[in-house]
């Protein structure tokens, strides 16, 4: 993979996309999805660069404590900017097809569309 896969406009146009559509809560930056295609407007030549060259920092995250579903204390959350989050879309598309090829079939953990119901199901099969 070359990062120009990375830095391609149609990329980083599906992960700001992405980013805004899922609404979520901003980073320690505050920023709000609504706002990145300004930011990312103003900003693009030089985050572009930056990564290109291996100097792009992403920001600190913003750690949060929420209530478990138990009802039973807090379990805590790293939530990072949406600038970062923008660029960890962009990396997860231009990555994906090469490092998916490469797991088991038997690895569900943090897979695009496999979770605890197919292994359960592939546990079952197996029984």
């Amino acid at each position: 993979m070359t990062v120009e896969i990375l830095l391609s406009e149609a990329n980083l146009t599906a992960a700001l996309k992405n980013v805004q559509k899922k609404k979520k809560s901003p980073g320690i930056d505050k920023m709000r999805t609504w706002e990145l295609s300004a930011f990312w407007e103003l900003h693009r030549e030089e985050i572009i660069e930056k990564i290109r060259l291996g100097a792009y920092k992403p920001q600190p995250t913003l750690a949060v404590s929420i209530p478990k579903n138990s009802g039973n204390g807090t379990r805590n959350l790293e939530i990072p900017c949406v600038l970062d989050r923008m660029i960890q879309s962009a990396m997860y598309t231009a990555l994906s097809p090469f490092y998916e090829k490469k797991f088991s079939e038997k690895s569900f953990g943090f897979r695009n569309m496999l979770g605890t119901k197919n292994a359960l199901q592939t546990c079952l099969t197996y029984l």
